[in-house]
């Protein structure tokens, strides 16, 4: 068993004002107040747009919930800097707001960043920005393998352990069982976790002779003393050599990161608040009371009217299935029969993911099933185009049509039903 100490802070910028993932969405609403602040963001990039004759890139910020987490990025004139789909920490200075424009024509403001240096970075590290790191070097010896623990790295969503795994063996191959590690907090264990960006991870299996390197994901843990079990083990070709363990990683501490809320250049005054003058009829409610109320029943009104939407746009698509001749969603077929029901369905995903061999082996053998997780009785995940789509809905910035069209995607592979 081995110890993690020094958990380190990860640094903070120069600038004393820094606008960073942890805040980006309290300025995108409002970016005119933050002209000229420093901002220090990781995401990825999504596409080109060019606004005003200039050509600059729509890019993701990592780590911001809802829509409001774009922004507009110019680093030239020349503009050959970014590649779509690539993961960066950018820095520059806010310039105020441009309007972005969807693929369905929907139009809406976003910050608008002049890029003065930029680094390429895993999408994982972008997407799910560090709050926390270890850097320390640890490594514990099984049989002739070396396995080392070089950083741990904690975010909002996640915690990750990136591992660097040698096979000095002449004939031994390594398995190092990634489906099966947890990590243990309180008695209580989280299994490793997915993720949609692609990253390196650590390989199933390491073949002799051979070095192999990357990262185990878990769900996010809180700061204080968990520890991260691996299962490894080597075997011969023929199986008639086999060993195993168990190894250890007790991690005592982590500290956490927290920036600082960026300061607007320019101030907006706020509203002025009449009190209502005190009567004796104390139990009345005040006008800001009265306000609240109404505020409230809006709400409530708007979301009747946003269900009774969404059930009519149902019905409509039922409607249009049934005109188009359109076979009904498939009926949901049986577990496979190599499904192991006590083990978590995910693994059997990760490893379809993973092993090419695994891959070829289930499309080979089971190409009766639509995916792999029809085969082992998971919900396939709703892509974020359409999760977007329905908020962007929901906001007015999409049309009934073009939702329509994204529920029919569902409906035709078999995601959701509307039986």
């Amino acid at each position: 068993m081995f110890i993690l100490f020094g958990f380190s802070i990860i640094p903070n910028s120069n600038a004393e004002n820094l606008i960073t993932n942890q805040y980006f969405n309290e300025i995108s609403g409002q970016p005119e107040r933050f002209e000229g602040v420093w901002a220090k963001l990781s995401g990825s990039i999504e596409n080109k747009q060019v606004y005003e004759n200039t050509i600059g890139y729509v890019f993701t910020v990592g780590g911001v919930e809802g829509t409001e987490n774009q922004a507009w990025v110019v680093h030239d004139k020349s503009n050959n800097s970014f590649s779509i789909g690539d993961c960066f920490i950018i820095e520059g200075e806010v310039q105020g707001s441009t309007e972005l424009e969807n693929r369905f024509g929907a139009n809406w403001d976003v910050p608008w960043i002049w890029v003065e240096k930029y680094t390429e970075i895993g999408c994982l590290e972008a997407m799910y920005p560090t709050i926390a790191e270890s850097n320390v070097s640890q490594t514990q010896e099984f049989s002739s393998a070396k396995i080392t623990v070089e950083k741990i790295q904690n975010s909002k969503e996640n915690t990750r352990v990136f591992f660097t795994v040698e096979n000095n063996s002449n004939d031994l191959e390594l398995t190092v069982e990634t489906f099966s590690s947890v990590l243990i907090q309180d008695r209580t264990s989280s299994k490793t976790a997915y993720v949609y960006e692609e990253y390196d991870e650590l390989e199933y299996t390491i073949p002799y002779g051979t070095v192999g390197a990357g990262w185990l994901v878990f769900e996010q843990v809180e700061d204080k003393p968990f520890e991260i079990r691996l299962p490894v083990s080597l075997v011969s070709s023929d199986f008639m050599r086999y060993e195993e363990t168990e190894l250890i990683f007790q991690i005592n501490s982590m500290m956490e990161l927290n920036y600082s809320a960026p300061t607007p250049t320019s101030t907006t005054p706020d509203p002025v608040e009449i009190t209502p003058p005190v009567t004796s009829q104390t139990n009345s409610p005040s006008v800001s009371d009265e306000n609240k109320i109404q505020e409230l029943e809006k709400q409530i009104q708007e979301l009747e009217s946003a269900n009774k939407k969404l059930q009519s746009t149902i019905d409509e698509l039922q409607s249009k299935l049934a005109q188009s001749g359109d076979s009904p969603p498939k009926t949901k077929k049986e577990i496979a029969s190599f499904v192991d029901k006590t083990k978590d369905p995910q693994s059997y995903v990760d490893r379809y993911k993973k092993e090419s061999s695994y891959k070829e082996w289930f499309d080979e053998n089971y190409s009766d099933y639509d995916s792999i997780y029809e085969a082992v009785g998971k919900r396939q995940p709703v892509p974020d185009w359409i999760k977007n789509n329905a908020i962007w809905w929901s906001e007015g910035k999409l049309s009934e049509d073009e939702f329509v069209g994204g529920i029919e995607y569902l409906v035709k592979n078999n995601i959701i039903n509307v039986d």
